[in-house]
């Protein structure tokens, strides 16, 4: 039997999927496995936030965070630099 940590992301990301549809269609019974699965996805993901705060060497394997930024202010100098070509 496969740990928690044997397990990829994405995996669990498809089975908790999975898991909402058949809570939707046959009631609440799988509930507690929901929950688990909720945990694991939270654990892991804030576990990989914390070592990507410390990390020292850029992981290429690694995806790099996504920017909050509008795609109006990612460049916001456009206007000036429009007329240099």
């Amino acid at each position: 039997m496969k740990s928690d940590d044997d397990v990829p992301l994405e995996d669990l990301y498809e089975a908790i999927g999975i898991l909402v549809d058949v809570i939707d269609k046959w009631g609440d019974a799988p509930w507690p496995l929901f929950v688990r699965f909720e945990k694991i996805i939270e654990e892991r993901e804030f576990r990989e936030a914390r070592k990507a705060k410390y990390r020292r060497v850029k992981d290429p394997n690694l995806r790099p965070a996504k920017s909050k930024k509008s795609p109006a202010e990612k460049d916001r100098y456009y206007h000036i630099t429009k007329d240099w070509k």
